[in-house]
């Protein structure tokens, strides 16, 4: 197949190429959010085009699974301390756009790095600020996390970075995320975990690393509002950072699940992705109902309920598509709950699908990024005016 032809069928290229068009047939259906959903799980699991599945290698170990599950528990009680980060930087480039950029790298920030393959233990990220923000006497910087799957920086460049430079004035950082990119795993097919428990891993490192570079944001680079956020997969490691954090921190979850089971186990589009044959032989599932039970058992870890209240839960925004045919809908109740527990956080219904409310309806992200920086920033300035009474 042409290399350019392979290119324009990489699953989420198309719905991204075409967002002109699906944007304006808002005007007249909804059904296109479902569909586009469907168009991209099918070319992304085409046996034709990305045969490989989830997990070929099997479950892994699942002394990594109650390990993550004991240290979450011991969370609720005290958040761990963070990895301080001193991280090796390029030098900047300023753009015609008034945007300058730098590269930075830092030795992975999870506690035991020896988890992590060789070629995903060197953290790598890129940096977008306006021209001028490290000598501002008040900075905004923010935390950008990937998507399953993502690679690279681009889109979330493109989709958040670059605007809210230009317009706001806010510096992000986008994390490449373990498992992927540049720090993809040799054996590793496309985004393709060989183990269930890579999930866990990928997950662990990402909210470590996220954790080092906001304090590494505020204590280093002076940053006195800082905020992190992710799309899909990306948006639940965000509101689990956030939950880490043991400072006040933005959080935004963008059109994610309330842990990996939801899609996985209980979303038809992911279940059908994964090695079942590979995955039931190891536990003698002879049903799925059987299968779902011992992935949910291993993916409990990553459930946001079991995660701490964040210290200002008030800035907390959480989005979620109503047409969403990866993410199922008794995730909505799974947030709800987790909102009212976390007081003063926001949970919206968007009339999005899954790919098309990442790819296609960008502004409600940025709308919530904004909104968790004023609401921050609300609270500092009252919390100066009650010093000073």
């Amino acid at each position: 197949m042409p290399s350019r032809l392979r290119h324009f069928l990489r699953p989420w290229n198309i719905p991204e190429a075409l967002a002109p068009g699906l944007r304006a047939l808002n005007r007249v259906t909804k059904a296109h959010h479902r569909t586009t959903d469907h168009l991209v799980h099918y070319l992304g699991h085409h046996t034709v085009f990305y045969p490989h599945r989830f997990f070929p290698d099997g479950f892994g170990p699942y002394e990594i699974a109650k390990r993550f599950k004991d240290e979450i528990k011991t969370a609720q009680r005290c958040r761990p301390p963070i990895g301080r980060i001193n991280p090796t930087l390029s030098h900047p480039q300023l753009a015609q756009s008034g945007v300058v950029f730098q590269e930075g790298s830092f030795l992975s920030t999870i506690d035991d790095t020896r988890l992590l393959p060789a070629a995903s233990q060197q953290a790598l990220f890129e940096m977008v600020s306006p021209k001028g923000w490290t000598t501002l006497k008040h900075k905004t910087a923010l935390v950008l996390l990937p998507g399953m799957g993502e690679f690279h920086y681009r889109r979330r460049r493109e989709a958040v970075a670059l605007p809210l430079a230009q317009e706001h004035g806010i510096a992000s950082v986008i994390l490449e995320g373990p498992f992927y990119g540049q720090r993809k795993p040799e054996g590793q097919r496309a985004s393709k975990l060989r183990q269930l428990t890579d999930l866990l891993v990928l997950g662990r490192a990402t909210i470590e690393e996220a954790r080092s570079l906001l304090c590494w944001l505020r204590e280093e680079c002076g940053a006195d509002t800082v905020v992190v956020a992710g799309c899909s997969m990306g948006g639940l490691h965000a509101a689990m950072t956030g939950a880490m954090m043991p400072q006040p921190v933005g959080i935004v979850s963008h059109i994610a699940p309330p842990s990996a089971y939801h899609p996985f186990c209980h979303g038809p589009m992911l279940f059908s992705s994964v090695d079942k044959a590979k995955l039931a032989a190891e536990v003698n599932a002879q049903q799925d109902s059987s299968l779902v039970e011992c992935m949910a058992d291993y993916m409990s870890v990553t459930d946001i309920s079991r995660f701490p209240t964040p210290v200002q839960p008030d800035a907390t925004v959480v989005t979620v598509g109503n047409q969403d045919e990866y993410v199922p809908a008794s995730a909505v109740d799974a947030w709800r709950r987790v909102c009212n527990r976390w007081q003063g956080a926001k949970l919206r219904l968007l009339d999005v699908g899954h790919v098309t409310g990442i790819l296609v309806e960008r502004e409600p992200y940025r709308e919530a990024i904004i909104e968790v920086v004023q609401t921050l920033k609300a609270s500092q300035q009252s919390e100066a005016l009650s010093s000073e009474l």
